[in-house]
């Protein structure tokens, strides 16, 4: 961790961020002197606290592209909209991707509360299509800016190719939801899968 914590210094000016794995405080205090536009990380568990600001810290400011996964130590009783709210603060956020364990809990509620986003995906990965499939079918509410997704299986290469300006997963998204609103795809909950 010592090695990327040098590089965000190095890199202070760096606006596509994608961290893999969980990250510790010091971490994340080296992450908030940036001001990413498009940020993707694992949230630990000790990000909704009080001292490290969760997502009205000053680091989101800019963010209009956020990717989130669930840590292994988030604890069940963390998915909920209370602790997830500040989601709604984001002044730039237009583009939310969500792991599917924590789409799960918030979704309804996201799309619900922030109005300027024009995609939220529920991001899935390869190993998990049926249970995309389903979620899709079973989501329990129409709103033509969800996309449930399987992502690539070369997650990084895709950000990569997007950090570039060339058509990553969050393009696709887009497009799918243009298709939607133009009447090209069914935008019932049961059609918003995209392989």
């Amino acid at each position: 961790m010592n090695e990327y914590k040098k590089l965000l210094k190095t890199c202070a000016g760096s606006v596509n961020i994608s961290i893999g794995g969980e990250i510790d405080l010091d971490f994340l205090r080296a992450l908030y002197e940036m001001r990413p536009r498009r940020l993707a990380f694992t949230v630990p568990n000790m990000f909704f606290t009080c001292d490290l600001g969760g997502f009205i810290h000053p680091l989101f400011e800019s963010v209009t592209h956020l990717d989130l996964y669930h840590g292994s130590r988030l604890p069940a009783n963390q998915f909920n909209w209370e602790t997830w709210s500040e989601l709604a603060s984001i002044p730039t956020l237009t583009h939310l991707a969500l792991s599917h364990c924590i789409a799960c809990s918030i979704l309804s509620q996201v799309v619900s509360h922030c109005r300027r986003l024009a995609v939220a995906i529920v991001a899935t990965y390869s190993w998990e299509r049926e249970d995309s499939v389903y979620y899709s079918q079973n989501l329990g509410f129409a709103d033509t800016r969800v996309v449930v997704m399987v992502l690539s299986a070369d997650y990084d290469a895709d950000w990569e190719i997007g950090a570039r300006g060339g058509e990553d997963f969050w393009i696709r998204a887009e497009a799918f939801v243009n298709r939607k609103r133009a009447g090209e795809i069914d935008s019932t909950p049961s059609r918003c899968c995209v392989p």
